[in-house]
């Protein structure tokens, strides 16, 4: 009696934990099917090589730059980016901080609008889910910025759109003279098709 009743909770607690993992594993499955997403490859060890790091300044800064898309603008605002569009600077109070490039990138990544301001500039982020790793900069110069989650775009015209705005989003530290950006461990040039530039 005591056996059958023993083999009876081990039996249930089994059903617990498999029902349980088979629930996590369908519940990460189906997150990826999300309509006009596309999951990015994932990979432990990056394809950049370590450097030392910092950030640009070390003073304490209350307010960032954030870049967006004039469309079809074609350089006539900003610098010309690809499809004949504009990347334009604008200036974002943040809560004070002593690593800007850091700063910079979260509130960035958070932007959930498809346009942003009074001027509608175009955000190429916002269908995307990516959240920042880390930002540095290392001895050369050369921002290091690593980023995970799931790209989603619009068209072969948001690659160098997303791309400008994560480049200049690093570039406008006068101690940055490089960008190297990856998502999932892969450089962001290899994910994205170059198309549109």
């Amino acid at each position: 009696m005591v056996q059958r009743f023993i083999l009876g909770i081990i039996t249930v607690i089994l059903a617990i934990v498999i029902g349980v993992s088979v629930y996590n594993s369908f519940k990460e499955r189906n997150q990826t099917k999300i309509s006009g997403t596309m999951p990015l490859p994932t990979q432990t060890a990056s394809k950049f090589p370590s450097v030392t790091a910092t950030q640009p300044s070390q003073a304490t800064v209350s307010k960032v730059k954030l870049f967006f898309v004039k469309l079809n603008d074609n350089g006539q605002s900003g610098k010309r980016i690809g499809c004949g569009d504009s990347i334009i600077a604008v200036n974002k109070d943040i809560a004070p901080s002593t690593m800007p490039l850091t700063a910079a990138y979260q509130v960035l990544l958070t932007m959930r609008e498809q346009y942003y301001g009074e001027s509608r500039l175009y955000n190429p982020l916002y269908q995307s889910d990516i959240t920042l790793e880390s930002a540095e900069v290392g001895k050369g110069g050369t921002a290091i910025v690593k980023l995970k989650g799931t790209q989603a775009m619009s068209g072969v015209c948001d690659d160098p759109r997303l791309i400008a705005q994560l480049q200049e989003t690093a570039l406008q530290f006068p101690s940055v003279t490089g960008v190297q950006i990856s998502i999932n461990g892969y450089p962001i040039e290899q994910l994205l098709s170059g198309k549109g530039q």
